[in-house]
């Protein structure tokens, strides 16, 4: 991260002030936070580093905020909760951040019925739940706080601790968090209801004075437990050095400390390396400094801030050698305002040019370069100073066309030249597109179509070459890509390697590789050579086959059809798609070991190995930015991870989900989908 002077100094002064109060708390420890905070700096921002940042007095920029969160999910209560309490620990409020009302989506999962804020047996999304409203100004006036706060005491357990769901049994981690949610909602240190967590956590103390996430399960301190305990007692006005909390001469604030690698990240147990320990710093940076949760809080608006609304949500594909030109604008409910524009991230090559005015920013240039790249804008209203919006944008520059090496389906050697073809370009809902023009390729009619209707493409590049990964807004999805034939007819090699014929008709179109499409005329696909029957209408996936696979089947066009080592001559999309993650598993070099059941809602090690996983292929990543995506994988199981996971077992439904007469995947990551990502990492 780029710290100037002036940041640099800023943060110091701010350290100070952190450093002195917390020297004025009764048995308040310093670790190495300098060390630490370095570490979580020199990382991608996330909702806890956010907060702890924040906490330390280095408090993000909003357009790194706005960056790092623009993921977050709005399926899920759980899914809004880290991310409301970060934007207010930064200062912001979360009814109007990067033109979402993240609060109103909170609210929306509330149960007049059963109190209950998330639907469900969850107690944890309650607990965050009710800490997120309150960091947002949320009073008891307000029925969702005041239902789920009921519901939150309702749900304590006998011994005095609450459970990450109904009937779990008590844990330290959601016990100490449900005791700062309480505690900042209106409940006393003498009331019983604290007490009797305070008495819990006293009870479950290990020896070496930290704690473990619950007994039942392992006695093993983890620095994770230590942190959320420390800032529960701190909440509670408690010193986590006093004699009360002390086991011989060891206190919880020691057990931390040991707990701290010399390089100034944290671990979560001794031998976990950095990339493990991400969230579990951010827990440990907040608790030594004394801090709990929430970090931040702002007063609830006197009045509705305007909505600003950046457009396009998705800017158009460059190609190599083209003009380029997009405008991003920006508008809210006053027609008549204006915007100050700020640029938050932009890795766009220097053939671009980025400006910006009161009116948008534009982007101008003729790309030389083929890649991905990341821009990030913020607008901010000029009339209502605190409503903005901040949107990340992804500009893929296409590789120029080029001419195929082919001779139409029969493979033979010339130069090619382009002819005039006809096309169709047919989505899941209809025609997206139909026209002729010049080709010299099958998938030059994508260039000619994006001119024609204003659709853009996404070639991807995976281990084995390039694919068309999406046409428009369809995007390949499970068993469901973008398919092509010429004259009804599957030729056996990639669209960029087929030199179509004059008059020849090319048609795009979205299937499942089952039969279905959204042309009725085309049956399954077949994605190894055709065969011997060539008058089968058969489709294949683009462009190139994975180099060194070769069909059971001979094939005369040079080892480029599209096939992988089997015993029948043909494969359905879904088949191909097992084989093409099968290798990327193998290319990546994958050695996890998945010995534990995953789920939505933890926060496991475990969980950033699975992503990492799952990131190796575009047909199953988590996330294509931020949070999750590749490079930036955390411990957290979030709905991104669930569909990403359902999506792998989709894929590998004969061995996952077929022998438990499923139909589709579930998210949930047991036995079965345990032995296939065993498996796939250790190379069988």
């Amino acid at each position: 991260m780029n710290n100037s002077p002036k940041k640099t100094h800023l943060f110091i002064i701010a350290l100070m002030v952190v450093v002195v109060g917390c020297l004025m708390m009764p048995g308040c420890v310093l670790a190495d936070t300098n060390s630490a905070v370095s570490y979580l700096q020199s990382q991608p921002l996330g909702s806890w580093s956010i907060m702890a940042l924040s906490a330390a007095g280095y408090v993000p920029n909003t357009a790194s905020i706005a960056s790092a969160l623009a993921g977050t999910s709005t399926s899920t209560a759980i899914g809004l909760e880290a991310p409301i309490l970060a934007i207010t620990a930064a200062g912001n409020d979360p009814r109007n951040f990067n033109g979402n009302n993240y609060l109103s989506d909170l609210e929306s999962f509330y149960s007049t019925s059963t109190n209950d804020l998330g639907g469900g047996t969850a107690v944890n999304d309650d607990i965050f739940g009710l800490l997120a409203l309150s960091s947002a100004g949320v009073t008891s006036t307000n029925p969702v706080f005041a239902g789920t706060r009921s519901f939150l005491i309702a749900n304590q357990d006998s011994d005095g601790g609450w459970p990450y769901a109904v009937g779990a049994g008590s844990d330290s981690n959601d016990t100490a968090a449900a005791l700062m949610a309480l505690m900042a909602t209106g409940s006393k240190v003498s009331d019983s209801v604290i007490l009797n967590g305070l008495s819990y956590l006293k009870g479950i103390q290990n020896p070496d004075g930290g704690f473990t996430y619950d007994p039942a399960y392992g006695t093993s301190t983890d620095a994770s437990s230590d942190s959320w305990v420390i800032s529960a007692i701190y909440a509670a006005g408690e010193s986590p050095t006093s004699t009360a909390w002390t086991e011989g001469t060891s206190t919880p604030i020691s057990s931390l400390d040991s707990m701290q690698d010399p390089s100034g990240f944290f671990e979560y147990q001794p031998g976990y390396t950095a990339a493990d320990s991400y969230d579990t710093t951010s827990y440990a940076v907040i608790a030594s400094l004394g801090k709990y949760l929430p970090v931040g809080t702002i007063s609830a608006p006197t009045s509705t801030p305007l909505a600003v609304v950046v457009t396009p949500a998705n800017i158009p594909n460059a190609t190599v050698g083209s003009p380029y030109s997009e405008t991003i604008t920006a508008t809210d409910t006053s027609a008549s305002d204006t915007f100050a524009w700020t640029i938050a991230t932009n890795t766009l090559p220097a053939d671009f040019t980025v400006s910006t005015s009161t009116s948008g920013i534009s982007i101008t240039g003729t790309p030389s370069v083929s890649g991905t790249y990341a821009l990030a804008v913020a607008a901010v209203s000029n009339s209502v100073p605190t409503s903005s919006s901040t949107l990340a944008y992804a500009l893929t520059v296409e590789p120029a066309p080029t001419a195929g090496s082919s001779s139409g389906p029969s493979g033979g050697a010339q130069t090619p030249s382009s002819v005039q073809v006809s096309y169709q370009i047919e989505g899941p809902s209809g025609e997206m597109c139909s026209g002729t023009g010049p080709a010299t390729t099958a998938i030059d009619v994508l260039v000619d179509a994006s001119s024609l209707c204003n659709l853009s493409y996404s070639v991807r590049q995976y281990s084995f070459g390039p694919y068309v990964y999406q046409i428009g807004s369809v995007s390949a999805s499970g068993a469901s890509g973008w398919l092509y034939t010429v004259d009804s007819v599957m030729p056996s090699v990639g669209a960029n390697d087929y030199d179509v014929k004059a008059n020849d008709k090319v048609v795009w179109y979205f299937g499942n590789g089952t039969g279905s499409s959204s042309t009725p005329s085309a049956p399954a696909p077949s994605l190894i050579s055709p065969p011997a029957d060539s008058s089968a209408t058969e489709a294949t996936i683009i462009p190139v086959a994975p180099t060194g696979i070769t069909s059971s089947t001979p094939s005369t066009d040079t080892g480029k059809s599209l096939g992988a080592s089997t015993t029948s001559p043909t494969m359905t999309l879904a088949g191909l798609e097992k084989e093409l993650v099968s290798l990327e598993f193998k290319v990546n070099g994958c050695s996890f070991v998945f010995n534990k059941n995953l789920y939505q809602g933890i926060d496991d090690t475990d969980v950033q190995n699975l992503q990492t996983a799952l990131d190796y292929s575009p047909m199953t990543e988590v996330s294509s930015m931020g949070s999750g995506s590749p490079g930036n994988e955390t411990n957290y199981f979030g709905r991104a991870t669930k569909d990403a996971v359902i999506s792998f077992q989709d894929i590998f439904a004969d061995d996952i989900l077929s022998p438990s007469g499923m139909a589709s995947g579930n998210g949930y990551v047991g036995p079965s989908t345990r032995t296939v990502l065993n498996n796939l990492c250790s190379g069988k």
